[in-house]
């Protein structure tokens, strides 16, 4: 139940709805940055765009970092989040790599692969079984997902690029599970996400350092991609991520966070002027039925629900 009644009589919403509200501004913020991850890869190598991108975005974040910074920082909060932040690093590599071959629809889907793989690590190395609820959200939009890549009309066969974004699907979700005991346990969503970029920079900086000499970089026409990129689709995008997941399982993040490929769709529909066919239409309604079924059960399920 996202709206309560408080004693009062006066009506409330629920932590997890308004965790479920801003994942979902976080999803709109990845999903409309998909077109820039693309069309960036234009002026720069997919390394360099990681490095640069998350660079911005811990700029972007280093005055909100203050408030948390005076509560102090132990060594179990430092050993928590180092995991998280090398896990993140690998994901986003993964996805700009993925982004070369990759057409802008079949990565945004790909990528959310992460709402099926989540449930199931957590069951794996957890035990964490998920609501029934969430399990048939997941398979709903795993059927709405294959809809709107055509898997379920025609064959399809991957390229590398489709494989390097199922590798960083695999690896968000070992990042969403880690995210939330991690922001659980040990708060400082703000300072999380600062190390996340820290670490995604830092992997990507050698790979970036050592591309070919004759690779020209553009600079100044990547410019518009990095700013949107960098404070929006990761700044933002990733702050909103870590402080929601403290009122919600990883299971119910993820599927609320593929409604990233929702609005890539629609940006492809109101940027480049696609049409989407019966497979894209069917899909976007079968992955925002999941979204809402989520919406409705995410209490009962999100860490000390009812």
């Amino acid at each position: 139940m996202i709206v309560q009644s408080e004693p009062d009589g006066a009506l409330r919403i629920h932590p997890a709805g308004r965790a479920s509200a801003m994942l979902l501004l976080a999803a709109f913020f990845w999903g409309s940055g998909n077109l820039a991850n693309k069309t960036i890869l234009q002026d720069l190598d997919p390394f360099t765009v990681v490095v640069l991108r998350h660079l911005v975005a811990a700029v972007a974040i280093a005055p909100m970092l203050m408030p948390e910074l005076t509560r102090g920082v132990t060594r179990a909060w430092v050993r928590s989040a180092l995991p998280v932040g090398v896990a993140f690093g690998v994901a986003v590599i993964c996805q700009q790599w993925g982004y070369q071959t990759a057409t802008v629809t079949n990565a945004s889907f790909l990528v959310n692969a992460t709402c099926v793989l989540t449930p199931l690590l957590a069951l794996m190395v957890f035990g964490e079984r998920p609501g029934t609820g969430t399990a048939l959200a997941a398979a709903v939009m795993l059927l709405g997902a294959l809809s709107m890549s055509g898997v379920l009309f025609k064959w399809q066969p991957m390229n590398a690029g489709d494989t390097w974004c199922l590798v960083s699907a695999l690896f968000y979700s070992i990042w969403m599970i880690l995210l939330v005991r991690h922001v659980t346990q040990h708060g400082l969503p703000v300072l999380t996400t600062f190390v996340q970029c820290l670490c995604a920079a830092g992997i990507a900086l050698p790979f970036s350092l050592a591309a070919e000499t004759e690779l020209e970089r553009n600079f100044v026409g990547a410019l518009p991609e990095l700013f949107y990129l960098g404070v929006f689709s990761t700044a933002l995008a990733f702050g909103l991520a870590s402080v929601a997941q403290r009122c919600l399982s990883a299971s119910v993040g993820a599927i609320l966070m593929s409604a990233e490929s929702l609005f890539g769709a629609a940006g492809g529909i109101l940027v480049l002027g696609e049409r989407p066919d019966f497979g894209v239409i069917v899909g976007a309604t079968l992955m925002m039925a999941a979204i809402l079924l989520v919406c409705r059960s995410n209490r009962s399920e999100a860490p000390g629900g009812s």
